[in-house]
């Protein structure tokens, strides 16, 4: 049985989750454009280290904490 981490699809990655991360970022107070330069590191920031993509609702929780830091 294989224990190892799935490896994380960068595209499906940004697909599934990229308009979420901007939702929560405009909720927060961010105007349009603040919030795509917010979302593109978010992903920048998440992709430089190893990460998992384990399962949508920690995947989301995950990603939400990276752009509100």
């Amino acid at each position: 049985m294989d224990t190892a981490a799935p490896e994380t699809d960068v595209a499906r990655l940004v697909k599934t989750y990229q308009a979420g991360v901007w939702r929560y970022l405009r909720a927060l107070g961010c105007e349009a454009s603040t919030a795509d330069d917010l979302t593109q590191e978010t992903f920048l920031t998440v992709l430089e280290k190893p990460f998992s993509d384990f399962n949508p609702a920690a995947t989301a929780a995950y990603l939400r904490t990276v752009a509100r830091n």
